[in-house]
């Protein structure tokens, strides 16, 4: 939800708007600029902490933290849980559950570069659809009669 402001903002002054000579209408879109460059820098540095944090959490599932799988696999005596005993059924389950949630991690883990690269082209992609559409708006303005807006 919050990346979605960039879609509000506003690279130029609107076609509707009266301006009363070229410095004036340079001054504004001077501040127009400036306030848009700062909106996008806020939505991206947003977007890269959320990346940062996904890829945190994928790496750190994909790191294998219990025993060796040798061990939680070999045939072993009841599990003591909190004082309950776990059946060797189990514990074998959970550790083949636990393995292959690792082996999930993993795969996702192989994934974050395309995972990064796809939020990058989507970023670009946005800013490129907020400039064609602010340029196509400007066109118009400027190809329509003197006293009609855009």
């Amino acid at each position: 939800h919050e990346l979605r402001t960039g879609q509000s903002t506003q690279l130029m002054v609107p076609a509707t708007a009266v301006v009363s000579s070229i410095d004036a209408f340079m001054a504004e879109q001077a501040q127009r600029r400036a306030a848009a460059t700062k909106a996008c820098e806020q939505i991206i540095e947003k977007l890269q902490a959320l990346l940062g944090k996904v890829c945190k959490d994928v790496t750190t599932r994909a790191k294998i933290t219990d025993a060796p799988k040798e061990s939680a696999l070999d045939p072993q005596p009841a599990v003591t849980l909190r004082g309950k005993s776990k059946s060797l059924f189990a514990a074998r389950m959970e550790a083949e559950e636990k393995a292959a949630a690792v082996r999930r991690a993993q795969a996702e883990a192989e994934m974050l570069g395309d995972f990064i690269r796809l939020a990058d082209y989507m970023a670009v992609s946005a800013c490129y659809a907020l400039v064609t559409e602010t340029a196509e708006c400007f066109l118009s303005s400027l190809l329509s009669p003197p006293g009609k807006a855009g």
